[in-house]
């Protein structure tokens, strides 16, 4: 039966109310879905930060897909700023941990899944999430939510040197499979971030992929002149034992140097951490 034309407005406005509540993006996300917020809750496990005896830490589990650097500020309920450390954490497609030390908030980032850890007040259940930029959150605390392992414990074994660099052999508990160990070498009063990492067996004489329970790691520092003091991990500094004068076999060697160059030269912040995580020849 042909529609009169009396009929067609409200055929259209029918069709054209379909059709925006069919869209990706209602015309009620000011986010512009860019970002999703997941959850948020009271944290129990391993984080960074320490809040202070009046704060308790949070976590905020969101996923983000816009290609610009991701930056924040936390308010509370009532729109004031919240001062605090941010510890950042990415997660797989669930919402579990996968790297609690990650680092990377590049303009070329991609579409990834990444909880915020943060102190607050406590008891407090409201907060205001803003993506600069991009938008505003409220959120609602929840008393409960995922307890996450504690961080990893990191026992220091041996060291050796070649030439400007010092390679030290650790163990370590309790880490996630996305994570190499995060010790940092004190020489004099600089501090020295880890280059590189290969995963090796508890001898420190092969490539070994070890187990989530306990693994073992060759980690290389680039170092002056004098002998590194400490080596500092999440469980507290370490004393370094006497140094042990024997050369590394080459594979690892070249391992640990391919995974150095990786760091330097590809596009992909985790290519060398995968490698580093399961080395090859």
């Amino acid at each position: 039966m042909l529609c009169s034309a009396r009929a067609m407005p409200p055929l259209l406005v029918a069709l054209t109310a379909s059709l925006l509540a069919a869209s990706p993006v209602s015309k009620g996300d000011a986010c512009e879905g860019k970002v999703r917020v997941h959850r948020a809750w009271v944290f129990r496990g391993g984080a960074t930060v320490r809040p202070a005896p009046s704060a308790e830490l949070v976590a905020i589990d969101f996923a983000h897909r816009d290609a610009k650097p991701v930056r924040v500020q936390l308010q509370d309920g009532a729109g004031k700023d919240l001062a605090s450390d941010f510890q950042w954490v990415l997660l797989d497609e669930q919402g579990a941990p996968v790297d609690r030390f990650f680092e990377s908030l590049g303009a070329a980032a991609k579409p990834r899944r990444l909880a915020l850890i943060t102190a607050v007040p406590q008891d407090t259940r409201a907060l205001k999430l803003v993506f600069l930029g991009v938008c505003v959150v409220d959120l609602a605390v929840q008393a409960r939510g995922p307890e996450w392992p504690p961080l990893p414990q990191v026992e220091l074994l041996s060291w050796t040197r070649q030439g400007p660099a010092a390679t030290a052999l650790v163990t370590v508990r309790a880490l996630l499979d996305g994570e190499l160990p995060t010790g940092v070498a004190r020489q004099g009063n600089k501090l020295r971030r880890p280059i590189a990492a290969i995963a090796v067996d508890a001898k420190g004489q092969r490539l070994s992929r070890g187990t989530l329970q306990r693994r073992h790691f060759l980690v290389r520092y680039w170092l002056d002149a004098d002998s590194p003091e400490l080596l500092e991990s999440h469980s507290g500094p370490l004393r370094l034992p006497p140094l042990v004068e024997a050369p590394l076999p080459a594979p690892l060697t070249r391992a640990l140097t391919r995974v150095e160059e990786l760091g330097l030269a590809s596009d992909d912040p985790y290519e060398a951490r995968r490698f580093g995580l399961s080395p090859r020849p």
